[in-house]
C-alpha cells in the first residue's frame, strides 16, 4: 500500500526509501488525522508518537503496523511531542507542558511554575535530554520556558514577549528560538 502523499489524504506516512515513495501510516481507523508532529523513541526504533492537533498522542510499539490511542481523559491537543530527561513531553494547546513516564500512554501535567499556555513546540538538547525547551504563544506575550533538569524546575527565558513558534537545539546544544513579528530570529 504505497502511495505518495495526498493533500487530501492528511496524516502520517513513512519512506524507506530515502523519499521516493511513501507509505501512510494513518488510516480511516485514527480519531484524526490531523497529526502535527512526530517522535521515535531513541531507544527503540519500533516506537513511534504521532501528535495529534485534536486528540492527543497515538502511539505505535510496532513499527507504525498498529496504533494505540489515548481515551478521552487522556485526549489534549497536542502540538509537539519529544523524547527527553527520561520521559515523553508533549507540548499542549492551552495545558502548557505534560510528562508520560510510561513511553507516552498516559500523560500528566508537568508544567511546574508554567501557567496555561498556548504551548507551540518542545525541544531536548542533543547533549543533555534534561536540558529542554518549550515555546508558547499569546497574543504578543509568549517566549520559552526552558529547564535543565529534566522538567523539576522551569525558568522563563529572557526574550522579546512575542510569540515563539518553534524552539529547537543545534548540534552543539545551543537553542534557537523563531520569535513571530519584526524581531525575527533570537537565541534563547
Amino acid at each position: 500500500n504505497t502511495t505518495a502523499p495526498s493533500p487530501d489524504q492528511p496524516g502520517l506516512y513513512a519512506s524507506i526509501d530515502l523519499g521516493a515513495t511513501w507509505t501512510p501510516l494513518s488510516d480511516a481507523t485514527w480519531p484524526s488525522r490531523d497529526v502535527v508532529d512526530v517522535a521515535h523513541d531513541p531507544a527503540n526504533a519500533d516506537t513511534i508518537l504521532a501528535a495529534s492537533a485534536n486528540d492527543g498522542v497515538f502511539r505505535s510499539t510496532d513499527g507504525g503496523v498498529t496504533w494505540q490511542f489515548p481515551p478521552v481523559a487522556q485526549q489534549f491537543d497536542a502540538r509537539s511531542v519529544r523524547y527527553g530527561g527520561g520521559a515523553v513531553w508533549a507540548g499542549a494547546w492551552g495545558l502548557a507542558t505534560l510528562r508520560s513516564t510510561d513511553g507516552g500512554a498516559t500523560f500528566a501535567p508537568a508544567a511546574q511554575g508554567m501557567h496555561a499556555l498556548v504551548t507551540t513546540s518542545v525541544a531536548v538538547s542533543p547533549l543533555d535530554a534534561n536540558d529542554m525547551s518549550v515555546s508558547f504563544a499569546m497574543a504578543d506575550a509568549g517566549g520559552v520556558w526552558r529547564t535543565r533538569d529534566g522538567g523539576a524546575q522551569w525558568q522563563r527565558q529572557a526574550l522579546p514577549p512575542r510569540n515563539v513558534g518553534k524552539v529547537a537545539y543545534a548540534l552543539d546544544g545551543v537553542p534557537h528560538a523563531v520569535i513571530a513579528g519584526p524581531n525575527g530570529v533570537g537565541g534563547v
